[in-house]
């Protein structure tokens, strides 16, 4: 498990494509603790529990396993053209074997039933395109907007 400044860091490196060029200054190290306390309480209270516990410190251990979501990447580029990437599974693309896994954890062996195998997947991108169509002012009952969706899936 990684601790909250590394993941801060990555995150604003990500951001602003700047990936270990500059260090990270203790103001953005505060705001980077509380959005991603913010960040992981939303997603708790919406259902998703994690196990994550509150960071107060750069040094706090993040302490939602590796690998725990599907993965989801979207930046400006790929927002602006109503798209993203994805991956089902773990975002690492380490496979998960529910039978391997209690095995291994015999803590965990009552829940084998349940639990789903994740196999390694390919990072996809998906767009979405809207096809705007525009009824005739010659029928005036019916002159709308409206919006077709179509989903197109890339590799």
């Amino acid at each position: 498990m990684a601790a909250a400044s590394e993941i801060i860091t990555d995150a604003l490196g990500e951001l602003f494509n700047s990936a270990g060029e500059q260090p990270v200054v203790a103001e953005e190290m505060s705001s980077g603790i509380r959005y991603l306390n913010r960040m992981m309480s939303a997603w708790s209270a919406s259902g998703l529990a994690l196990g994550f516990t509150t960071i107060t410190s750069p040094s706090d251990t993040i302490t939602v396993a590796d690998g725990a979501l599907d993965g989801i990447v979207c930046d400006t580029t790929l927002a602006k053209n109503k798209g993203f990437i994805a991956r089902w599974g773990t975002s690492c693309g380490i496979p998960f074997n529910a039978k391997e896994f209690c095995e291994r954890n015999i803590q965990w062996a009552e829940q084998e039933p349940y639990l789903i195998d994740r196999p390694e997947k390919p990072w996809t991108t998906f767009f979405m395109k809207n096809k705007i169509e525009r009824k005739t002012k010659k029928n005036k009952k019916s002159h709308k907007r409206y919006t077709k969706k179509k989903i197109i899936f890339n590799k």
